[in-house]
């Protein structure tokens, strides 16, 4: 268990405490069944709702999770296009994903009561909201019968990181070791697949792998590669729901870092949460992992190779025979 100190105002600490107060109330009422249903879905009688929190970044993922019977995302279109929300038409082309996030639209809800449990009526729109306000975000996942998690992302005002350095394409980033499972070395022959997702077996799990450099893509110096010719190191991370393997040149040493705002023209560049100044008076960029995480998940169209949680399975990897370093 990780212990992390966030400097916030009083009043955004009051603001955090009524909007996960208001999504463990709705876990209650709306998503976790009476004994007698859970006892028919095979289930324990008892429910259960997880509250968690962990640090990516500059950022704190906090996690209200229940074991309840999830979202049918066909009552959300229907819903959605009964209010008015969204045409039929547009009901129907939705994805399961994006009909997902309209539980936190305002005017809607998949209740036919109001009651004293989960806000007198008032909706999850008002979650987002003040989440909003305060710079974060609210994510929905769900799986009809399995259960709903709800992810809020929060912003630090101040972070203290303790860092790997490593290299890629003549570039020295900075990857939080909270997110940091395991060091390892693939055959490079394995990023060179073309029309495949490159993937390791990792710890009995299919592992996506990608390369840093094309995340954060630019002119590679003459002499910059991998220390070992034929053997490319990889970082494995991990998000909320899976784990990835960013390929580097290098590996370096750990630091203990201030992260700070990025300069105006590198606020731009997708998958970074920061800069921070190391002990030599050089400047890293520090990884958003999170954000390369949605990224991979965007460019798919789905949760990469080796996603577990509440996504979707990904593309077939394919997946060579580790090999020791």
């Amino acid at each position: 268990t990780e212990i992390y100190t966030v400097r916030n105002s009083s009043a955004a600490s009051d603001v955090y405490k009524r909007q996960l107060m208001h999504l463990v109330r709705n876990a209650v009422d709306h998503g976790i069944e009476p004994p007698d249903e859970r006892a028919r879905a095979g289930k324990p009688a008892t429910g259960t709702i997880t509250l968690s929190a962990s640090q990516s970044g500059n950022r704190i993922l906090v996690s209200v999770r229940d074991d309840g019977r999830g979202v049918d995302p066909a009552v959300i279109r229907r819903k959605a296009a009964e209010t008015g929300l969204v045409t039929r038409e547009q009901a129907a082309g939705m994805s399961d994903d994006e009909a997902l996030e309209f539980i936190c639209e305002h005017g809607f809800s998949t209740s036919e009561r109001v009651d004293a449990v989960s806000g007198r009526g008032v909706g999850l729109d008002v979650v987002k909201n003040a989440i909003e306000r305060l710079n974060g975000s609210v994510h929905v996942l769900s799986r009809r019968g399995q259960g709903s998690e709800f992810l809020i992302t929060l912003p630090l005002t101040l972070a203290i990181l303790t860092v790997i350095v490593v290299e890629s394409a003549g570039e020295a980033y900075a990857i939080p070791i909270g997110d940091i499972r395991e060091t390892i070395k693939v055959d490079s022959g394995l990023l060179e697949a073309r029309g495949v997702v490159p993937a390791v077996s990792w710890q009995d799990e299919v592992v996506p792998v990608t390369r840093l450099e094309d995340v954060f893509p630019g002119s590679r110096p003459d002499g910059s590669g991998p220390e070992k010719p034929g053997r490319v190191p990889v970082v494995v991370v991990s998000v909320r729901d899976g784990r990835i393997g960013l390929a580097v040149d290098r590996i370096g040493g750990k630091h203990e870092v201030v992260l700070k705002p990025l300069e105006t023209h590198y606020r731009s560049v997708k998958g970074l949460s920061g800069a921070a100044l190391l002990g030599d008076g050089s400047v890293v960029l520090v990884v958003d992992v999170m954000e390369i995480w949605n990224q991979l998940k965007a460019a798919s169209g789905r949760h990469p190779a080796g996603a577990g949680g509440l996504g979707k399975p990904g593309p077939s990897p394919v997946i060579p025979k580790r090999r020791e370093s």
